[in-house]
């Protein structure tokens, strides 16, 4: 009888189909993550700027509402746009995200009267 000292041809196809599977099922995975954390990561950068740039408008009474402009954060740009909405003031910000879909965010503040 022989002596077999080694992998067969078939256990190697097995196992490279094994990990080939783990590749390809964990790489879009983790491209998946990374999208999904720059899209968190400019929303939440981009409701920081909205609520700072609110501010203005409920703090002083020199800021004219309804305002509208364009401002660039990070490469982005974001257009920002405030109103009245009954008593409140209303601040919008809208952008594209790092998925190329239209988005938008808008926070309320009760003007200091």
């Amino acid at each position: 009888m022989k002596k077999s000292n080694g992998f067969t041809f078939i256990e190697t196809l097995i196992a490279a189909s094994l990990l080939l599977t783990a590749v390809t099922t964990v790489v879009p995975i983790i491209s998946l993550m990374h999208t999904e954390r720059e899209v968190l990561s400019e929303r939440r950068a981009i409701s920081l700027e909205l609520h700072d740039e609110l501010q203005q408008f409920l703090w002083t009474e020199e800021a004219p509402v309804p305002s509208d402009y364009l401002k660039i954060n990070d490469k982005k740009e974001v257009r920002y746009t405030f109103q009245y909405e009954n008593e409140f003031v209303k601040g919008c910000a809208e952008w594209q995200n790092a998925k190329k879909i239209h988005e938008s965010f808008c926070l309320y503040g009760l003007p200091k009267r």
